[in-house]
């Protein structure tokens, strides 16, 4: 009886390890979808457009509404404690410089993953 115990739960833990991979695929998945045309129906040239008005935000501090699965934790502490300012961008990439109370710190988002994007007054 252990025996198979022992056998059933190695076999959870390995499906437990084959979803877990899943995940991130699914995640890209959603990324290159996203990157021609998504379920909200929003096309390439509106991308686009939000790609056109981060390079106007340039310097401003902003807040930063991010896809489902997305987020960034550093980018959320930084807008409820402090400021988020961005500092570059291309097509692909966007510089941001976070300050909090404890510390500051520069980091590079995906365009994909931002939402939309607001300026902080």
């Amino acid at each position: 009886m252990e025996t198979l115990t022992m056998m059933w739960s190695m076999l959870g833990f390995f499906a437990f390890l084959s979803v877990f991979s899943l995940r991130s695929r699914v995640q890209q998945l959603e990324r290159e979808l996203r990157s021609g045309s998504n379920s909200n129906g929003e096309s390439v040239a509106e991308r686009q457009n939000l790609r056109e008005h981060i390079r106007e935000y340039i310097g401003k501090n902003v807040k930063l509404d991010f896809y489902d699965d997305e987020e960034d934790m550093d980018v959320f502490q930084s807008e409820s404690t402090g400021t988020v300012t961005i500092a570059d961008c291309d097509d692909r990439w966007v510089l941001v410089h976070l300050e909090n109370r404890k510390k500051t710190q520069d980091k590079l988002l995906r365009i994909d993953s931002i939402k939309s994007i607001g300026v902080m007054e």
